[in-house]
């Protein structure tokens, strides 16, 4: 099957999860984008493409092209683009396997602080408490810094202020 051809069932297979206009032409354009740099690897036109010819060192290639101008952020979404579409393909018996695996992947960034936890631990924290100070509180075990109040995230046993 052509590369082409298995995109637009790709699409027409994720309709009913009724994707964001956007996030489809983000899809869109992460699988333009590779193909036009694995035609460039494999020497075809884009129409000429078959999906047998997405092997990994041809993707390895086309990704590594990508990486040279990208962000790691977009290189990370055309990495996750291309695994789902690589695994509708095996799913669809196009493909015996994802070589996606054999493509380097970015590291994911760390996710930064949440606003809820951030904003809602000064009020477990109360400067007047014995157990801020490092003495035992009545409600429970001392905290004697306030590192170790800004290492508590929501679903953890919570510091108590002692009133």
């Amino acid at each position: 099957m052509k590369v082409l051809a298995a995109q637009s069932a790709f699409f027409a297979a994720r309709r009913p999860r009724k994707d964001s206009p956007h996030t489809t032409d983000a899809y869109r354009r992460d699988l333009a984008g590779i193909t036009t740099l694995l035609c460039a690897t494999l020497d075809r036109d884009a129409e000429d493409l078959e999906v047998d010819e997405l092997t990994a060192h041809a993707l390895r290639t086309a990704f590594g092209a990508f990486a040279d101008n990208h962000a790691k952020s977009s290189v990370l979404r055309a990495w996750s683009t291309w695994n789902q579409f690589l695994t509708f393909c095996v799913s669809d018996n196009l493909l015996p396997g994802n070589p996606m695996g054999a493509v380097a992947r970015p590291k994911t960034p760390p996710c930064p602080p949440s606003r809820c936890a951030v904003r809602t631990l000064p009020k477990y924290c109360c400067a007047r408490s014995p157990t801020v100070r490092g003495e035992p509180g009545i409600h429970g075990p001392s905290v004697t810094s306030w590192s170790s109040l800004s290492a508590w995230s929501p679903g953890s046993a919570r510091p108590r202020c002692a009133h």
